[in-house]
């Protein structure tokens, strides 16, 4: 049996049942998964859900394999940048972002690590330059790096195309497909664009706008 994440009966926005239903999934690692809906229907607290990193309102996430299964960890977890939650430091360099997390998720081999994943993700040219002297391209590049450091189960993206031209989008986004293949994780996003839908492999609905005006499940 494959590891697997499940998802049972999760629902995350208990203030008001009218924009959530509890939401039953089962994703292989490997696997990539997107959170497709407007804004204020719970996308990035689901995603953080899914993470281990916030309590759902109802039901349960778990990660399991033939034998055991168990609440995702920091440890099975990386996470990209998400505005105002999970910032990259603007005066940090990029190296030393990367080599903060190597030695904080106890990264064998920290050194060689890094550098691997400097090259890996185009980052090595701007090593030494801070997060807040490099444009959005490259502080996701950084995100993804750092979330992708130590090898974790499930991989979490907050819109990681905003702000990005579509060229430069396709190729990070052949890139992740390239490392799932590579080094199997889950990718789980959230998005904006209907073509994020069209090329996963699972998709959430976390909403649509009805003709009156209101948000509902979708």
């Amino acid at each position: 049996m494959k590891e697997q994440l499940q998802l049972d009966s999760v629902s995350v926005l208990a203030r008001d049942p009218f924009l959530d239903s509890p939401i039953d999934a089962t994703w292989n690692i490997g696997d990539k998964a997107v959170i497709y809906g407007p804004s204020r229907t719970g996308r990035t607290s689901l995603l953080l859900a899914i993470g281990g990193f916030l309590k759902p309102a109802r039901g349960t996430v778990a990660l399991q394999d033939s034998y055991t299964c168990w609440a995702p960890t920091p440890w099975d977890v990386g996470v990209g940048p998400i505005a105002g939650l999970a910032p990259l430091f603007p005066t940090l360099t990029l190296e030393e972002h990367l080599s903060v997390q190597a030695r904080s998720h106890w990264v064998r081999h920290p050194r060689r690590r890094v550098e691997f994943s400097l090259h890996q993700w185009g980052l090595f040219p701007y090593r030494k330059r801070r997060v807040k002297d490099v444009d959005r391209h490259l502080q996701l590049r950084a995100g993804i790096a750092l979330a992708t450091l130590h090898q974790p189960r499930i991989v979490l993206l907050d819109e990681p195309e905003t702000g990005l031209t579509d060229d430069q989008w396709d190729i990070l986004r052949e890139q992740l497909n390239q490392e799932r293949k590579r080094q199997p994780f889950l990718l789980c996003m959230t998005s904006l664009r209907r073509e994020s839908v069209n090329r996963a492999d699972h998709v959430i609905h976390t909403g649509h706008r009805k003709e009156n005006g209101t948000w509902a499940p979708g």
